[in-house]
């Protein structure tokens, strides 16, 4: 049986921060020389980046949250609902607590009924866990 991708989502919390702002929201870089930080800067080719934080460095939105509103973005994308999902594996570096588990954690908020959840860690490699769990319980 083939297994297909039929709806992607993404979400980015708050408005883009550009270079020029980054100490007001992850701190100072007084460490760090202003030439060799533009050098980093320059060298990624990052121009703007979204922080669920606010300027004084406390959290804005929950990890969950985040996951969340990609989710609904991404069954807006398929037409579907979260009552359509049968199994809702996640992936993420760190959750927002040790337990319960991530996935528990946005089931709650996504609601939808019983289903198979699964909280895949493991930093880079998470997201293709979940992947391929859910590849595996369709097959």
């Amino acid at each position: 049986m083939d297994v297909f991708i039929t709806g992607v989502g993404s979400y980015l919390p708050g408005l883009p921060i550009g270079n020029d702002e980054l100490d007001q929201f992850i701190g100072s870089t007084a460490g760090t020389s202003n030439r060799l930080r533009r050098r980093m800067l320059a060298a990624n080719g990052i121009e703007k980046r979204h922080y669920a934080l606010d300027r004084h460095g406390q959290t804005t939105m929950l990890n969950e949250e985040l996951a969340e509103q990609a989710i609904r973005a991404a069954l807006r994308n398929a037409g579907r609902s979260p009552v359509d999902v049968g199994i809702l594996a996640t992936g993420t570096s760190q959750g927002d607590l040790p337990v319960p588990g991530f996935a528990s954690m946005v089931h709650g908020r996504l609601g939808g009924g019983p289903k198979q959840i699964l909280s895949a860690g493991g930093v880079c490699c998470s997201g293709i866990a979940a992947l391929q769990t859910v590849e595996d319980a369709v097959r």
